[in-house]
């Protein structure tokens, strides 16, 4: 979480101007200066959302959708994404970040991201942005796996 979340530093962030459609919410695409210099480049997706109490516990409100960005023809990524409340109660306010893949600025250029959604609205989407975060450090596989190893050995260890 550290890695796409934190790592790097927060160099812009675009507003995404929600639309209310009888069909759910939508975006215009938004346009992104990236460039080569910038390193490992991550965008984190920022969502504030509302929704009426739920009566059935167990289908929560989601929206779900889908991030496409591209750089002239070239598609950088394709990515589809749910946000799903985890609140019984009608909240004024529930906050969402979705990490996109990382990737590497090729080309000074302003870069088009498309948020399109892809199912049914159950939520109210009330803002929306994008946060651009450059320098961004790749997670390190060799430390997560030696984490994940030691925390089944210490689960392994309390239940025999």
């Amino acid at each position: 979480m550290y890695s796409h979340f934190l790592s790097g530093k927060a160099v812009s962030t675009y507003p995404l101007p929600v639309k209310h459609q009888a069909a759910g919410n939508h975006f215009d695409p938004v346009r992104i200066e990236l460039s080569p210099d910038m390193g490992k480049v991550g965008l984190i997706l920022r969502f504030q959302a509302e929704h009426g109490p739920v009566t059935t516990p167990t289908k929560m409100p989601r929206n779900s959708y889908r991030a496409l960005l591209k750089s002239g023809n070239k598609t950088i990524f394709d990515q589809p994404f749910m946000l799903t409340s985890t609140s019984l109660e009608s909240e004024v306010l529930l906050n969402f970040h979705e990490a996109m893949p990382l990737f590497q600025a090729n080309t000074s250029d302003a870069y088009l991201l498309e948020i399109s959604q892809t199912g049914e609205a159950g939520m109210n989407l009330i803002s929306a942005d994008v946060q651009v975060r450059q320098g961004v450090v790749e997670p390190n596989n060799t430390l997560l796996m030696t984490g994940f190893g030691l925390l089944v050995a210490g689960v392994a260890v309390l239940l025999f």
